[in-house]
């Protein structure tokens, strides 16, 4: 699937959820695969894998050197992945970078952030992994932009639940998969696609669509599903 076919699609949802769209949201950056870990890592992740390094970004500051040395991390270094930026994201991460003792580290990384921000000129951003193997980047165009994407189409509608709260991040993932599948149709899928994810952390996303899929049942029109998004929020804060 190419950008601009991912681009159709998301803009078909401005008419079925009354959102805005704008093609000039949409752009995507390049990063190894070893940043997009340490992103994540700085980012408060709640992944398991990172959460044992810290729950404070505190802690993960003081371990980093710990998480660049673990079995943790060379399990998951050579991963290729998508994820979502935002500008405000991307300031935290470099004020907690400047506090990593670890000199090269603290260069490497802030000059990441740094070369990221100077990308924001929409104030998000998505980023995926470099990568030269050819079944991981049609994957990644296929995918795991339009995921990333759609969490951009929904920050720039003002529907970000993670902005409430850190631990809402589930909510988030949970409308983007839910729109995902939406998009394709595939709506009566969500409980099949979640019996054969094994990994927990990853079974959330479709526990919480399964929670849109029922809030936005038999709502008849686009006025209908924005409201249900956005009374969300408002019971979430």
């Amino acid at each position: 699937m190419k950008p601009r076919q991912i681009k159709s699609q998301i803009k078909k949802l401005t008419e079925e959820f009354g959102l805005k769209y704008n093609p000039a949201w949409f752009k995507q950056v390049w990063i190894s695969k070893r940043h997009a870990r340490y992103l994540e890592y700085v980012g408060m992740c709640t992944d398991p894998i990172y959460t044992r390094f810290g729950k404070t970004i505190e802690r993960r500051i003081d371990n980093i050197d710990k998480f660049e040395n673990s079995k943790e991390f060379k399990k998951i270094k050579n991963e290729y992945s998508g994820q979502a930026i935002t500008k405000s994201e991307v300031i935290k991460g470099i004020k907690a970078c400047k506090k990593i003792k670890n000199k090269n580290l603290r260069k490497e990384f802030l000059d990441l952030h740094k070369k990221i921000l100077s990308s924001l000129s929409e104030g998000n951003l998505a980023l995926l992994t470099e990568t030269k193997n050819i079944r991981e980047k049609e994957t990644l165009l296929k995918s795991y932009l339009r995921h990333e994407w759609l969490h951009l189409f929904l920050i720039k509608n003002k529907i970000y639940y993670k902005s409430i709260s850190e631990s809402y991040w589930k909510y988030d993932e949970g409308l983007v998969t839910y729109l995902e599948f939406y998009i394709d149709g595939k709506l009566s899928k969500l409980e099949s696609e979640k019996k054969k994810t094994k990994y927990a952390y990853l079974k959330k996303y479709f526990v919480y669509a399964i929670k849109f899929r029922e809030l936005l049942k038999d709502k008849p029109n686009s006025k209908a599903r924005k409201k249900v998004l956005f009374d969300l929020i408002k019971r979430l804060k």
